[in-house]
């Protein structure tokens, strides 16, 4: 193994140049890489204190760059400073997922066989379907929902809109070797 890497019992790969905050509150099924450069963020305020921030499913490729934080869903009071501090939603990420890279994850879920295109980011509160494919930098507005089965791409019409098209259902497996 490369000194560059992090390697877990359960097969996860991660590089030593990305940036992981809050480790104790990710959690990460296995066989899954996380590439240099990378910044996944579990050290957030979330409503249940003792919760995982982030949790990944098996085979999910992260790639250079990327960006995984749990999206703020409002803000509290902090009793001892006064101010206020965001609260945040727990980010879960199924199985079979690629976020490519330089891709921006603010979601609350994204499903199992999901590919994310590089500089795509997905807005604060949206929810991702599962076998979906979203085109090199779209952006998915906040609280969207995309159904299962979908292609995300930009609308050619009108700037900062997104086209929603049916995938095939041979799709499921074409994801899982991708």
């Amino acid at each position: 193994m490369s000194s560059e890497w992090i390697e877990t019992s359960n097969g996860n790969r991660i590089s030593k140049k990305a940036t992981i905050k809050g480790s104790h509150r990710i959690l990460i099924s296995g066989m899954c890489v996380i590439d240099p450069e990378c910044t996944v963020d579990g050290h957030v305020r979330v409503l249940e204190q003792n919760s995982s921030t982030i949790s990944m499913g098996r085979f999910c490729l992260i790639g250079k760059g990327a960006v995984l934080r749990p999206p703020v869903i409002g803000y509290k009071t902090d009793k001892t400073t006064g101010k206020k501090v965001p609260v945040h939603a727990p980010l879960a990420m199924n199985s079979y997922t690629i976020v490519k890279a330089g891709g921006q994850i603010h979601c609350k879920q994204i499903g199992s066989r999901v590919v994310i295109g590089c500089n795509a980011k997905l807005g604060r509160c949206s929810n991702i379907g599962d076998v979906v494919i979203v085109d090199d930098g779209v952006v998915v507005p906040e609280n969207c929902q995309i159904p299962s089965f979908t292609r995300v791409r930009k609308n050619q019409e009108w700037n900062d809109s997104i086209t929603l098209e049916p995938l095939n259902g041979s799709f499921k497996s074409i994801i899982e070797s991708w």
